[in-house]
């Protein structure tokens, strides 16, 4: 798996970037209001776009909270664009330096 982004929390949301040879995007990630046991736990917004409506900053995706055998959290993430040819699936990963939840590493791997 690649590492293709790091990330960092902010109060409730997780903010971080993209890196990749196609990809350079700044992201947040908000608390989703779930109306769903299966909706998202976050909602994934392009940082500092605010061209969305009423000036917010552009949607590109969803994270889902998951839990490991070992009882560390990890979020699964899908952005999607018009601009993708599909949708990009990764996880957000605990980094092992930072305290419990406070960093994570973006990871991607082909299907």
């Amino acid at each position: 798996m690649a590492t293709i982004g790091t990330f960092i929390k902010r109060g409730d949301d997780l903010h971080g970037a993209i890196r990749t040879l196609t990809l350079d995007v700044d992201l947040v990630m908000r608390p989703a209001a779930k109306t769903r046991a299966d909706g998202p736990d976050f909602l994934i917004y392009a940082a500092g776009t605010a061209k969305g409506p009423n000036g917010i900053d552009t949607q590109l995706g969803a994270g889902w909270k998951r839990t490991c055998d070992q009882n560390c959290l990890h979020i699964d993430v899908e952005l999607d664009d018009p601009a993708f040819p599909g949708p990009l699936s990764a996880t957000l990963v605990e980094d092992q330096v930072a305290p419990s939840g406070e960093r994570f590493r973006m990871v991607w791997a082909r299907a």
